[in-house]
């Protein structure tokens, strides 16, 4: 079976502001809040270090893959790859692909299992019957299995404008009640935590 190949570039029903919303939910969505733990781990000046490296990696990945899909004249990445690789780097990107899809799916599910169930926890108090993998199940049937029927990514414009505008506010939040939780003496800043390599994934997972 041969991969499907565009002549050319197929256009969305999404506005360029809707799908630039949709990179920018991609890019700064919800592995922001494991970064403060990636720079525990890391070290302050490691993990800084390593924000601005897996930066310019990303830059570069993107610009190649923009830059190579002009030279053969090809849209997808699926179908660059098969391209520059062949048809077994066509499977083998496409099984890629998916196994992160599929990891990240698994993580905000578990970002939403404990988020949510802390703040159900705070609202109507310690007895709360809501438990993690009640609210996992019901995330994962109520909101995130209608989304698999989606052909395209336009419908989801307005939820990923909405998310990026809330990010603003949750950085607002933490700097602002931050302090009032922050400890008498001034916490270390090691230049070397001590899970680096770990702490470069949970990073690279911030910018996938």
């Amino acid at each position: 079976m041969t991969p499907h190949v565009a002549a050319s570039p197929q256009r969305g029903g999404a506005s360029p502001v809707g799908a630039a919303f949709n990179i920018a939910n991609t890019i700064i969505g919800s592995g922001i809040l494991a970064l403060p733990y990636a720079l525990k781990e890391a070290g302050f000046y490691a993990g800084i270090l390593a924000l601005v490296l897996v930066a310019f990696l990303t830059a570069f990945s993107l610009n190649t893959l923009l830059y190579s899909g002009r030279r053969v004249g090809l849209y997808k990445y699926e179908l660059v790859s098969a391209a520059a690789l062949g048809r077994s780097g066509y499977y083998l990107l496409s099984f890629a692909l998916s196994v992160n899809s599929v990891g990240s799916c698994i993580s905000y599910l578990i970002i939403v299992g404990d988020i949510v169930t802390d703040l159900a926890q705070a609202i109507f108090g310690a007895n709360c019957f809501t438990t993690r993998q009640a609210v996992i199940m019901v995330a994962a049937v109520v909101f995130t299995l209608p989304l698999l029927f989606f052909r395209s990514l336009e419908p989801l414009v307005k939820p990923s404008a909405l998310s990026t505008l809330c990010l603003p506010v949750i950085v607002s939040i933490v700097a602002i009640r931050g302090p009032a939780y922050a400890q008498p003496e001034p916490a270390p800043t090691p230049v070397f935590g001590p899970s680096i390599l770990p702490a470069i994934g949970v990073i690279a997972f911030a910018y996938s």
